[in-house]
């Protein structure tokens, strides 16, 4: 699912658009999500604006 509206999440290049760099914060947090073996809450803050939402749409397709 995109929510996203403004941006194009292609399937095999998630992060082709992605104008605010995010991708760099991806490696590090699939690592840390991969690490645990249980249930556990991961909390993605920052200002309203700021592209939490994309880079979390761009995240989903690239896990999927």
């Amino acid at each position: 699912m995109n929510t996203s509206a403004d941006i194009e999440i292609p399937p095999k290049q998630p992060f082709q658009y992605d104008q605010l760099e995010r991708y760099k914060i991806e490696p590090p947090l699939t690592q840390l999500i991969s690490s645990f073996e249980r249930s556990f809450v991961l909390s993605i803050d920052g200002a309203w604006g700021t592209g939490k939402t994309t880079f979390l749409d761009m995240w989903q397709q690239k896990l999927n």
